[in-house]
């Protein structure tokens, strides 16, 4: 085969200069054997006696030798190399005869010098085995016979010679002995190739440098699906897939060519155009002068079917251990982490490159007892469930429920799930259960489970603290009995319509009285769980709502007292207008002379409703606007209020005085404080005694850093002792002569709560009557003062016993 014909003359180049080195060195040798011959044969002329060589002996030696080399070397027609070694053979066999025809006239010893470095330099071009053996021993007897020829029974002048030669000869032989051999090696070495060649396992193809193919091997017929003598002479990129064009295949025979060697894996197709994928090497080959190159390709669709496939099964391990719930942990023999999933990484607050080669053991946080220690050693093939506390990275504490167990390979596999989310609804329940009884066992509302006689086998402890009822002398006893007698029959009609029907029941009202005798109203609600195994009763909860009833009594008193209000308001306010009305009928049908007076009568109609409808403004100004502090000059108010009264009838006859005690600053709500002081400062003008020579009103205030007192008094008639209980209710009159509304005294004792204070009355009928009103000073700090744009002076001002009487109005007279 032409390709193993390529194989072997390549090896046969590198075996060649391996053998061309070693001929070198077999010359060279000879040469230096031949000039150590020829100076030993001239240092010893002058002692040895001149031979005279016989001319026969000149032409004969020569013909012999050539005729020698005519019967041992042509065997074969004759070829241009082996032309041209006869050629070589023969220049150098002229250049030792005629050396030798020169030197044989000067000493017979050189002549052996002549004819020893042709007979070498001859041999040299000469290849055939057999041409060797014959050539060597012919020239042995030839030198033999001429010696003793030349030298006759002289023994010691032919044995010398002859020992040389013989030396030559064995050397001569040496050099031949590697040649055989090397031979040889040659031919088992072809042989080897030629069958390698043919049964490899790969496909091996030869080919030009532009990828013609030259030769291949009978794998690459299988491969390919192709005989070899359809293939020999197509080009292999008519093999390779679609895929690579022919720039990239010619790129790859470039790089071959210059760097010797590429390699890659590639798909190909065959004949039948079916897909097989191959490991391709391509190197090239110098025969000679001339470079080829040698693809070797290897099937390995079959192993990259199996990478495929275990790849898949690999992502398929990798996808089940990533979107696992738990966390998966593999280690081997020696405890160490090999592999582990994300979410162990999250169990544990690391990475999985962290995790990894990390000691399994050191993950777990110390244990209390030996019962909750694990070891490697412990670890049997059997799968052990168990809850064990690990450390996380950053130092904290958490419990995880561990299966861990043996498999194959000596490796172990732990298997870990946060129960920490199970023990925390575990803890909820628990603590869940603990507020549940903290809420029965502290609540208002009293719960009780009856049984199917309706006898109370539970009650939480509000019943004791609400009613004052041993619970050890209830339990066993029927609750129809703790019952008011009045909704004994109402209960008892609940209670079987929930055993009955099953459903829930409500009873709107149900009185139950302490152990003082104290009614209390309850809201009862029935629910039926006689069929639950943890309860097995009849569940009650009963809400207390005696509260809520004092309030709705409280609502009716307070709709009873609306009702009265709207009634006595729209009296009082129809009664000034249908007598304005009157006035204004009369004053029609009235003489000139008369009108002043029924205006004047119309003018204090008028008076009276709008008092009517200040008092209203100032009881719902009270309810629904919030306390206003800020510093308040007394003085100025007093002076708005008397000014603001001024046309009140004998107004200018009383004497009305502010008398303050202290200097401290005064804070409070000055619109509510206003509508006291000019209520009462209004009911000492209108009822003072106009019978008393000298009337008054005198203000006395006492200030101090928490508290206001002030004290309203006047020498008028007085309210008379029975009265005095009533004066500050709704609408009240304590006096006929009042022409009022009643809701002054009202009013003011409201603005005093809604102030935090209170409003106290002292009186002594045709005496005089003492209001006092104390109040807290709602001192401001110093940031609300700041706010509120009060000089911070005002504020610092200290108290002073000074106390000034400053006369407000004194006969119409104002200071």
């Amino acid at each position: 085969m032409k390709g193993v014909s390529l194989l072997s003359t390549a090896f046969r180049t590198r075996e060649d200069k391996l053998r061309h080195d070693t001929r070198q060195n077999f010359r060279l040798l000879l040469l230096l054997l031949s000039i150590a011959w020829f100076i030993l044969q001239a240092s010893i002329k002058f002692y040895v006696p001149h031979i005279t060589p016989s001319a026969v002996m000149i032409i004969s030696v020569p013909v012999v030798m050539f005729g020698l080399f005519l019967l041992t070397f042509r065997r074969k027609p004759l070829k241009p190399r082996v032309f041209i070694k006869w050629v070589y053979g023969g220049f150098y066999f002229m250049i030792g005869t005629i050396l030798w025809m020169i030197t044989i006239w000067s000493t017979n010893y050189v002549l052996l010098f002549g004819l020893g470095t042709t007979v070498l330099l001859t041999s040299i071009f000469f290849e055939s085995t057999k041409s060797y053996l014959v050539y060597i021993s012919t020239i042995l007897v030839v030198f033999f016979i001429q010696l003793i020829y030349l030298y006759g029974s002289d023994w010691q002048e032919i044995l010398y010679p002859f020992l040389v030669m013989g030396a030559v000869g064995i050397a001569g032989s040496l050099y031949l002995r590697l040649k055989f051999q090397t031979q040889s090696q040659l031919r088992e070495k072809d042989d080897l190739l030629q069958s390698f060649y043919r049964k490899a396992d790969n496909a091996l193809i030869i080919t030009d440098l532009q990828g013609r193919i030259v030769d291949m091997n009978q794998r690459s017929g299988e491969l390919l699906v192709a005989n070899r003598s359809v293939v020999v002479g197509q080009s292999m990129y008519g093999y390779l897939q679609e895929t690579y064009g022919e720039s990239a295949f010619e790129r790859i025979l470039n790089t071959a060519t210059e760097k010797g060697y590429w390699h890659d894996t590639v798909e190909f197709n065959n004949s039948l155009g079916e897909i097989f994928w191959g490991e391709l090497h391509i190197r090239n080959l110098k025969v000679g002068r001339e470079i080829f190159l040698y693809f070797a390709i290897s099937n390995i669709t079959g192993q990259l079917m199996h990478r495929v496939a275990l790849k898949e099964r690999e992502v398929k391990y990798r996808l089940l251990m990533e979107e696992a719930s738990d966390g998966i942990l593999l280690f081997d023999q020696e405890g160490k982490i090999i592999e582990a999933n994300s979410k162990a990484g999250l169990l544990f607050g690391q990475s999985v490159k962290e995790l990894v080669g990390k000691a399994f053991l050191h993950l777990l946080a110390p244990q209390r007892s030996d019962s909750q220690s694990v070891s490697l050693e412990n670890i049997n093939g059997a799968e052990e469930l168990m809850e064990r506390t690990f450390v996380k990275a950053d130092g904290t504490s958490v419990v995880l429920e561990m299966s861990i167990r043996s498999i194959p390979n000596d490796y172990s596999q732990v298997i870990l799930r946060d129960v920490s989310r199970r023990k925390a609804v575990e803890e909820a329940l628990i603590q869940s259960e603990r507020r549940f009884r903290a809420l029965i066992e502290n609540s208002r509302d009293i719960v009780l489970i009856l049984d199917a006689a309706y006898r109370i086998s539970y009650m939480s402890p509000s019943l004791e603290r609400l009613l004052q009822i041993d619970p050890a002398k209830l339990l066993g006893t029927s609750f129809i009995q703790l019952v008011d007698e009045t909704y004994q029959e109402a209960a008892n009609a609940a209670l079987d319509r929930v055993s009955t029907v099953g459903e829930q029941e409500e009873v709107k009202t149900l009185v139950i009285k302490s152990a003082a005798g104290v009614s209390f109203y309850f809201e009862v609600l029935a629910t039926n769980l006689l069929d639950d195994l943890e309860v097995k009763g009849i569940v009650l909860n009963l809400h207390d709502i005696s509260a809520r009833r004092r309030t709705e009594h409280q609502l009716e008193q307070a709709n009873f007292e609306l009702d009265s209000f709207i009634y006595k308001a729209s009296h009082d306010m129809r009664s000034p207008l249908l007598s304005i009305l009157g006035l204004v009928n009369l004053a029609r049908k009235a003489k000139a002379v008369e009108l002043p007076r029924y205006f004047e009568l119309m003018e204090k109609g008028v008076h009276r409703l709008d008092k009517f409808i200040r008092d209203l403004t100032h009881y719902s100004r009270n309810d629904r606007m919030k306390v206003e502090r800020k510093l308040i000059n007394l003085h100025e108010m007093v002076r708005e209020i008397v000014e603001n009264l001024r046309f009140m009838k004998n107004l200018e006859r009383v004497r009305i005085t502010l008398d303050v005690k202290s200097q401290t600053p005064i804070y409070s709500d000055a619109m509510r404080l206003s509508i006291v002081l000019g209520n009462l400062i209004s009911n000492a003008v209108k009822y003072h005694d106009v019978g008393k020579y000298n009337p008054y009103v005198r203000l006395e205030i006492w200030v101090d850093r928490e508290r206001i007192k002030m004290v309203i008094q006047d020498n008028g008639i007085g309210i008379e002792a029975p009265y005095l209980d009533k004066i500050f209710d709704m609408f009240y009159r304590a006096s006929e002569l009042s022409d009022g509304s009643g809701l002054g005294l009202y009013v003011a004792q409201s603005v005093a709560k809604k102030l935090n204070g209170s409003l106290t009355v002292q009186s002594e009928y045709r005496q005089g009557t003492t209001f006092t009103l104390e109040l807290p000073n709602m001192k401001m700090t110093r940031a609300e003062a700041l706010l509120a744009d009060e000089p911070e002076d005002e504020m610092e001002e200290e108290e002073t016993e000074e106390s000034k009487v400053i006369p407000l109005h004194h006969r119409a007279q104002f200071d």
